[in-house]
């Protein structure tokens, strides 16, 4: 039975703002456009907000999640996961920390009725993406027929935290 989850942050979850460099100007919102052409030559400037040691996720704005490399490279399972779907994997370095975050491309196909979030009949799948209805907030499925391909599914098998998921559709209750 497939379920949507809204992915969001837990209140003690570390923040990373970015800004593009050489401008200055902070990026404070993901909504599924690509931002690598911005700057592809450098990286982005990060600033950890919320110190918190031995994190391996932060929480970038409020729709895009940054992993440290040191988790990012200890991961091969989701690197795996990101790249099966349309996903920006953008460079950003806070003093001596490099990060990986991860701009959700992708959008699910509009759904077809109101008991649907997204034409969940298509064979629409990516790891994580965004709604047409809310471009703002990402999204991930669990109920697929791959379940080492879902991110959430990956994100619990390696203990990562820092992370929240809602359930706001299912196939058997709809919307909650």
């Amino acid at each position: 039975m497939k379920r949507l989850y809204r992915i969001g942050f837990s209140p003690g979850c570390p923040k990373l703002a970015i800004t593009l460099p050489g401008a200055g100007s902070i990026v404070e919102a993901f909504d599924g456009q690509p931002l690598a052409s911005l700057w592809p030559d450098e990286p982005f400037v990060g600033t950890v907000e919320q110190e918190c040691p031995g994190a391996q996720l932060y929480a970038c704005g409020e729709d895009a999640v940054a992993f440290t490399d040191a988790a990012w490279e200890s991961s091969e399972d989701m690197y795996y996961v990101f790249s099966i779907g349309g996903c920006e994997i953008l460079a950003a370095q806070a003093g001596d920390t490099w990060f990986s975050i991860i701009n959700a491309l992708d959008f699910a196909p509009r759904a077809r009725t109101a008991a649907e979030p997204f034409d969940v009949s298509s064979s629409f799948y990516a790891p994580i993406f965004r709604i047409h209805d809310r471009p703002r907030q990402i999204f991930c499925l669990e109920g697929t027929p791959v379940p080492g391909d879902e991110f959430k599914y990956a994100y619990e098998t390696l203990g990562f935290q820092g992370l929240t998921f809602q359930e706001v559709w299912s196939e058997a209750d709809g919307f909650r």
